[in-house]
């Protein structure tokens, strides 16, 4: 479940018709600014090693990093490797299937955050450029 602070009117209901989705936006001086979705069930990816979600991006070629972090504060946190995916539309809905089925998930780690990067090591500005909507996260 997304906080409801992070849930905004979809842009666009073509392609998908729920009415909120999670909006996120790359400030301005930030290469890398993550946002990491905390859910209360612990992921499980040796079963189900995929996610699928949808995206609205803004332009093609846009790159979305995921990974995982156990729910340990900082500094012992542990994270999986990450996984990109690239958007292929502009301005339009499209499904992306990030795939953590080659990804080592350590043991006696509770999987509960999902930390999501947009286009990671470039120069955020916080426009409409770096600002993406996604719904409809699942675990297949």
């Amino acid at each position: 479940m997304v906080e409801s602070r992070r849930k905004f009117d979809n842009p666009d209901k073509n392609g998908n018709s729920s009415d909120k989705v999670l909006k996120l936006v790359k400030d301005a001086g930030q290469t890398w600014g993550g946002h990491k979705l905390t859910y209360t069930d612990v992921y499980d990816m040796s079963k189900e090693g995929k996610l699928r979600l949808k995206i609205w991006s803004p332009r093609a070629g846009l790159k979305l990093t995921a990974k995982f972090e156990n729910d340990v504060p900082w500094p012992g946190v542990k994270g999986t490797a990450e996984v990109i995916g690239t958007t292929t539309k502009a301005s339009e809905w499209e499904e992306m299937v990030l795939d953590f089925s080659e990804v080592v998930f350590e043991a006696g780690n509770n999987w509960t955050n999902l930390v999501l990067f947009i286009d990671n090591g470039t120069m955020g500005d916080g426009s409409s450029n770096f600002t993406v909507y996604l719904d409809d996260i699942v675990q297949f």
